[in-house]
């Protein structure tokens, strides 16, 4: 998973689909990033082509301690298939989506 720091945000880009085993090495990463003091998180979906319900959890569940440690997680070029996905699971009702990283980078400075 490619990564870059941003304006102090950690910008992470996962691979191809967030599934049962995809979703996996993104709570890892993003754990170890904010045991590090990192808690402001853009996960940058350009490759993403498949997002589940299991991911979408994970992903809310993360938002949710960055949010409580001062930051947050946001998701940056989300393709519409992948955004129908969340918007249908109603998972993702407290983790913004912005139509670039600039965008969510900006949210969370």
């Amino acid at each position: 998973m490619d990564s870059a720091e941003v304006n102090g945000v950690l910008v992470l880009q996962p691979g191809d689909e967030l599934d049962l085993v995809g979703y996996l090495p993104l709570g890892d990463e993003v754990s170890k990033a904010m045991h590090q003091g990192k808690n402001k998180v853009v996960l940058d979906c350009q490759h993403v082509s498949y997002i589940n319900s299991s991911a979408a959890s994970v992903i809310v569940m993360l938002a949710a301690r960055a949010a409580k440690a001062g930051g947050g997680i946001c998701l940056a070029n989300v393709s519409s298939g992948a955004k129908s996905v969340l918007e249908a699971s109603g998972l993702i009702v407290d983790v913004t989506v912005h139509n670039t990283v600039d965008d969510a980078v900006n949210a969370l400075s």
